[in-house]
């Protein structure tokens, strides 16, 4: 009876040890993909620019400083206006307003809370992967993935990661053996990951997302940069 319970103890201790090494495969292969959470965190200031229409803007471009807040728009609307909004994204403030070059005033002239919105939507699906990785452990599970076109995927699955708007986001990425970012799975969203970009330091993301749901839509990031320090007036001026 004694060997009995030896030999389940000791198969219950490899299935364990093999999750937990699974685990961390996986979330190493992410981090040989994207980089690390300390090198994220020690640059502050990132920009990304697109050309995805929306329901307001043709093309527009963030940079932000992710230490403070501090965040400057610069858009073209569907009407040809020319916006550039400074803003804090952390306290959901605005701070100038420029149409066509000028100062404004009146909140209805710019769509300013649209834009911070934009903000938050565009960074959701570009910075995700950095997101997973400087959260907690216990927020992230392995499971045994699929295959697309002979290529097997190894899902991470996620709860409760929080974006830049501190909303918790739920759903798995899909990697494949070289720890390349292949599928997004967000909030009932499904995007195919084609391209991906290294925005400096050995951090990569991805730029490229197509829609498998029945918008069919594509989402892509044209430029993508991050820097240590930038002319702080690019955050306080037109």
């Amino acid at each position: 009876m004694r060997l009995v319970h030896k030999l389940l103890f000791l198969a219950i201790f490899l299935t364990l040890a093999n999750y937990t090494q699974g685990q961390e495969i996986s979330k190493h292969n992410i981090l040989s993909t994207i980089g690390t959470a300390a090198k994220w965190n020690s640059v502050n200031n990132n920009l990304f620019t697109s050309s995805n229409p929306t329901a307001l803007f043709k093309e527009h471009s963030f940079l932000i400083d992710k230490s403070t807040g501090r965040s400057r728009f610069e858009g073209k609307t569907n009407t040809n206006q020319n916006i550039v909004l400074l803003f804090n994204y952390k306290s959901k403030t605005v701070d100038k307003s420029y149409s066509n070059g000028k100062l404004v005033e009146n909140k209805t002239t710019v769509p300013q809370q649209e834009i911070i919105d934009l903000l938050f939507e565009d960074t959701k699906l570009l910075f995700l992967p950095m997101l997973i990785i400087s959260s907690s452990s216990n927020n992230i599970t392995v499971h045994t993935g699929k295959i697309v076109n002979t290529e097997k995927l190894v899902e991470l699955r996620f709860k409760n990661i929080y974006n830049l708007n501190k909303q918790p986001l739920n759903g798995s990425i899909y990697l494949n053996s070289k720890g390349e970012i292949k599928e997004y799975h967000l909030e009932q969203q499904i995007f195919q990951v084609s391209e991906s970009k290294d925005i400096g330091d050995g951090i990569f993301l991805s730029t490229l997302f197509s829609s498998k749901n029945s918008d069919h839509r594509n989402i892509k990031f044209n430029t993508v940069a991050a820097f240590t320090d930038i002319e702080n007036d690019k955050l306080t001026t037109f």
